[in-house]
């Protein structure tokens, strides 16, 4: 498990290295002219204060070469469409972020930046997913301790969002669930049945221009299973527990670009706020229920319009009848239904 793991962010790093050797000469984007728009307000908008801007500069001279549609640069039409040059060195990458989306091309000599104007999403937006995933958990009380895994092949679930239109903040909600193989343990039996384990979320969030992230803040719950101790040092046999939890969830998200690839990863940190649990031991003295936190970290690869590759790190620490830790790795694909 560790070693998937330490190898997945290994092939990530080394991405991101011989991404940076590579630079765009050009920021190059499609500009539709409003009312009361001239040339120069127009380059203003995205290149640095200080830059110098004059009818001599390289800057003004390529922009007019590459739009000969345009007749009269003193009287821009509006709803007229110019294709903006800026160079790398005079682009205030800050100025653009609120309403343009990246997407990269090339051509022969030079690697281009083309950043198509769009406007903020509004409305519903929903996927369908899948992912399998890997376990190791850990459990100890009083000196007794399980070590076991709980793997599987089949996660599936469904997320939403939703946009109010020309606003910063948004909702997000999913919902998932997991069915197990059998679980593997130290102790006899060594395969042990699970049940499901369903999760749901919901969220409220906002979009922070400088930099371009979001911040996330909302309520989890999961019910998933684990192992009464108190059970197997007594009757040296098997009793699972069924854990219910509430966290309260606070998290940030961010798009960045991998080698002309779009990648959005997310960080999010819960701490239990009501914990409830079912056992099989009913001989079972501790009357209380697994409390703690749980850390999630999630990158997401768009390669289609309509297809993503996800994958995520989910790491439990909690206490209460017995000690638990678990770390799960996923991954999976999803589908982008509207």
């Amino acid at each position: 498990m560790k070693k998937i793991f330490f190898l997945t962010l290994l092939m990530l790093y080394s991405v991101i290295g011989s991404a940076q050797d590579v630079k765009p000469t050009y920021y190059n984007f499609l500009y539709k002219v409003d009312e009361d728009d001239t040339f120069a307000s127009i380059l203003r908008l995205y290149v640095k204060d200080d830059a110098v801007i004059n009818k001599k500069t390289p800057l003004v001279l390529k922009n007019i070469k590459n739009n000969p549609q345009v007749k009269d640069w003193t009287n821009l039409v509006p709803g007229t469409l110019i294709s903006v040059y800026i160079p790398e060195d005079m682009m205030d990458m800050s100025k653009y972020q609120s309403k343009q989306a990246i997407v990269y091309t090339k051509n022969e000599e030079t690697k281009k930046v083309i950043m198509a104007k769009i406007s903020p999403p509004n409305g519903f937006k929903g996927s369908i997913f899948y992912m399998a995933s890997w376990g190791d958990f850990s459990q100890s009380s009083e000196g007794t301790t399980v070590n076991y895994k709980q793997n599987s092949l089949i996660t599936l679930g469904l997320q939403g969002n939703y946009f109010p239109k020309d606003s910063l903040y948004s909702f997000s909600s999913s919902v998932y669930f997991s069915s197990f193989t059998a679980a593997e343990t130290t102790l006899p039996p060594k395969s042990v049945k699970l049940p499901a384990e369903i999760g749901f979320n919901f969220y409220g969030d906002y979009l922070w221009k400088k930099p371009r992230i979001s911040w996330q803040a909302g309520l989890d719950y999961e019910k998933f299973s684990a192992f009464n101790i108190e059970g197997i040092y007594n009757d040296q046999q098997i009793y699972l527990d069924r854990v219910s939890v509430i966290y309260a969830t606070v998290g940030v998200s961010h798009v960045f670009y991998i080698l002309e690839k779009p990648f959005f990863i997310k960080a999010s940190l819960s701490k239990s706020v009501s914990s409830t649990t079912t056992t099989e031991y009913t001989a079972s003295t501790k009357k209380e229920s697994l409390t703690g936190t749980k850390a999630l970290f999630y990158l997401n690869y768009k390669f289609t319009d309509k297809f993503f590759l996800h994958t995520m790190l989910k790491v439990h620490t909690m206490s209460g009848p017995s000690d638990l830790s678990s770390t799960r790795l996923g991954v999976g694909v999803g589908y982008i239904l509207f």
